[in-house]
């Protein structure tokens, strides 16, 4: 017996739980101290941070692809390792970072962007770079393209951009904009959903891309 009566309320002693974050084979996690520790498959790209530890301080938040990881400090730079170690080449201030399947994007204080990794999945925004310069509000991603939306244009609010492979979801439906919110599936489908109510769809038809089904 350990001397509890009905009614009796227990406090368990509170401890900081970390985020932890996957990829298809590793763990990465941001311990109390803002560092990182990652495990996983000895062998599996990520599974160890030695390459990058020292820059591995005051991290904030950790965005995992398939295969690798990029590190968010709060200075607002980022860190990466795992398959795609490449760092970006961009050093504006960082406000978030998203993911494909083999990509990142990164979506700066200023609302630019600048995005890294598979060229064919996202990583190449050189065709829409004009378009990213300013006025990015948030940004979605399927397995391999990602989808911008603006926050005004000179025409109207809501606009859309798209990269990536053109198959799942990385060309902007023409005329598209006064666009409210976006969603995705990993699979390769984006669906706009516009302030009158419509929603539109592209990318791969299996996926979610055709809404006429």
């Amino acid at each position: 017996h350990c001397g509890l009566r009905c009614g009796d309320v227990l406090t368990a002693p509170r401890r900081a739980v970390p985020e932890v974050v996957v990829t298809e084979k590793t763990f990465a996690a941001i311990t109390p101290s803002g560092g990182v520790i990652a495990w996983g498959e000895p062998e599996a790209p990520g599974s160890s941070t030695s390459a990058v530890a020292e820059q591995l301080q005051n991290v904030i938040e950790i965005t995992p692809s398939d295969s690798s990881f990029a590190a968010l400090k709060e200075d607002g730079s980022v860190v990466c390792w795992g398959a795609n170690e490449a760092e970006p080449n961009e050093k504006k201030q960082v406000l978030r970072v998203f993911a494909a399947s083999e990509a990142f994007a990164a979506l700066c204080c200023d609302g630019s962007v600048y995005c890294w990794g598979d060229p064919h999945r996202g990583g190449d925004m050189r065709g829409q770079a004009e378009q990213l310069q300013s006025e990015v509000e948030h940004i979605f991603a399927t397995g391999s393209a990602f989808c911008a939306l603006k926050a005004s244009t000179p025409s109207g609010r809501g606009a859309v951009v798209a990269w990536g492979d053109v198959l799942q979801g990385g060309r902007t439906p023409q005329g598209l904009e006064g666009v409210r919110h976006v969603y995705s599936t990993r699979g390769g489908a984006f669906a706009a959903v516009k302030e009158d109510g419509e929603v539109v769809t592209w990318g791969s038809s299996v996926d979610g891309g055709d809404s006429s089904r």
